[in-house]
């Protein structure tokens, strides 16, 4: 039998996709429902690892990674808009950056946009939020997405 010192040191332990729907549910509040992807769909998280990959393929630092993702995100959203709404979308997404990073950004987010739309032109769900971790060596990734709902 443990000792109560030991069983206070222990931690349960809490996954990426816990710890998103946590804060989304504080954010969002109690009336929001989370639901898994249904094991015949895809999942938002494995096809934004996909788009991103050849750019994880440079990068082991974990800012730099999350930067990738919200960039990926940026790009994921932008691209599920009507095509008239796309460009300056993709413009206010670009300005939030500093002006000496604006090119670069503004680049890599259209080549991203370019891919999700040949990769996965089919799915129009908005990310919401993500959350990347290292696990054990390997990258974690879990996505929150809703479908995109139009105002009349």
């Amino acid at each position: 039998m443990s000792s109560p010192k030991k069983r206070q040191g222990r931690r349960k332990k809490t996954s990426l996709a816990e710890m998103l729907e946590a804060e989304l549910q504080e954010r969002l509040g109690d009336h929001t429902r989370f639901v898994s992807t249904p094991k015949q769909q895809p999942k938002v998280s494995a096809m934004l690892l996909e788009l991103l990959s050849p750019y994880l393929e440079e990068t082991e630092d974990l800012d730099e990674i999350e930067m990738l993702f919200l960039l990926g995100m940026m790009a994921w959203n932008v691209t599920v808009q009507p095509p008239e709404e796309q460009p300056e979308l993709l413009q206010s997404n670009v300005n939030i950056f500093p002006p000496t990073s604006q090119a670069e950004i503004k680049e890599i987010l259209e080549d991203l946009m370019q891919a999700k739309m040949e990769l996965f032109p089919e799915h129009k769900l908005m990310i919401i939020d993500f959350k990347v971790g290292i696990v054990k060596g390997e990258l974690q990734v879990s996505v929150a997405a809703s479908p995109l709902k139009r105002m009349p």
